[in-house]
């Protein structure tokens, strides 16, 4: 947080929600109807501007921080970005790029940077390898800045469904589907079930790039529109879904026709094949975070034995981070 309280009248600050998406995974891309979770865990961003004189130039100093800890640092000169120094140039780069896809966006808002100077700084209290929308959150905190359509500067930057960034708003468990005219529809989902305090996240140790996930379905997939009803059709049945024996007998279907898609293993058949319950993936396959169902004839303790003898020591409980509304 900024510290001069002379300034505090002068600083706006924004927060987005985190997201996880439990049904669908990328067939929300081709119009399936999937159901996501908006998180506790936010990214917050505090802009603050700096009055400028004539003889200085603009100036952009950005700060990042994950659990109060700095992990990126960028200064920049105003209107064209250029870099005076950064601690990764990588990640300059890609934040540079989505000021320059809000600049074609909404021209005036850049325009008015520019004329004064500005200190950012954004705040993760989550960790940024997790997937749990780094990205998205970002784009939602600066469309909300920009006042612009975060959708569109998703779609100029990151791409993806946009599902994530409904979740960055949302207060609660929601539907989502992507239309074929690229229009969203975002509805509250009733998805409390009374088995929550079963439902596990467990960290896979591998970020997942979602961009080249994407990629890599639309160069491969081998989908259709029997898919996308399957699948719209299995996120209401998950939603509505009340017995735990059932829920995992739905999540199982699930894996096994997008194994199909995807020409790629479940998890529960390459890492978890004797594990005394069901996994699912989340997001891109391959990473991130697996959701796992423990039974009721086993004990929170002994699911977090299973998964620490496999070497995967992160897991909690869906209920600590979901926000269910």
């Amino acid at each position: 947080m900024f510290t001069d309280h002379s300034e505090k009248e002068t600083t706006q600050t924004f927060f987005s929600h985190g997201k996880i998406l439990l049904s669908s995974e990328y067939l929300v891309l081709e119009g399936a109807k999937a159901l996501a979770l908006p998180l506790k865990a936010i990214q917050s961003m505090h802009v603050q501007k700096q009055a400028q004189t004539k003889s200085k130039a603009s100036k952009m100093s950005w700060k990042s921080f994950q659990n109060r800890a700095l992990w990126f640092e960028l200064e920049c000169l105003l209107p064209d970005f250029k870099v005076i120094q950064a601690t990764d140039l990588s990640v300059a780069k890609r934040l540079i790029e989505i000021f320059k896809a809000l600049k074609q966006i909404n021209p005036a808002f850049i325009t008015e940077l520019s004329k004064d100077s500005w200190r950012i700084q954004t705040d993760l209290d989550f960790d940024r390898y997790w997937g749990w929308g780094t990205s998205s959150t970002l784009i939602a905190n600066l469309a909300k800045w920009a006042e612009t359509n975060p959708y569109v500067l998703l779609e100029k930057t990151f791409q993806g469904s946009g599902y994530d960034i409904a979740c960055s708003n949302a207060k609660g468990p929601i539907f989502f589907r992507r239309n074929s005219d690229s229009s969203v529809e975002v509805t509250p989902a009733a998805f409390k079930p009374p088995f929550l305090s079963q439902l596990f996240l467990v960290y896979l140790e591998k970020k997942q790039n979602s961009y080249e996930a994407i990629y890599q379905f639309n160069q491969s997939s081998s989908s259709n529109g029997r898919d996308v009803t399957f699948f719209s059709k299995l996120t209401d049945d998950l939603s509505q879904e009340k017995n735990l024996e059932n829920f995992s007998n739905l999540i199982v279907e699930h894996e096994k026709r997008m194994s199909k898609i995807l020409k790629k293993p479940r998890i529960q058949e390459s890492l978890f094949f004797d594990f005394f319950g069901q996994t699912k993936s989340l997001g891109a396959w391959g990473g991130d975070f697996a959701l796992a169902i423990c039974p009721e004839s086993h004990t929170e303790e002994e699911l977090k034995n299973y998964f620490s003898k496999k070497g995967f020591n992160t897991v909690f409980p869906l209920e600590v981070f979901a926000l269910m509304g």
